[in-house]
């Protein structure tokens, strides 16, 4: 049996770059984390990355096309 090869995806390249302890102090610092209803800082900013990666007009397009 042949192992899985494993790949990433350049979307996944990408956050791997972000501190994983940054987004949370920063929701912090600017009491975003006060304000999050369904998201979690980490989640809001792999939203937006998508979008813009994606070349998107808005989230709420992206979210339609899934």
């Amino acid at each position: 049996m042949k192992s899985a090869k494993h790949e990433y995806t350049i979307f996944k390249q990408i956050c791997q770059h972000i501190s994983a302890h940054l987004v949370p102090k920063l929701a912090r610092a600017f009491v975003a984390d006060k304000k999050t209803r369904s998201f979690s800082p980490w989640l809001h900013v792999v939203a937006m990355l998508h979008v813009q990666i994606a070349h998107s007009q808005s989230a709420l397009s992206e979210s339609q096309e899934w």
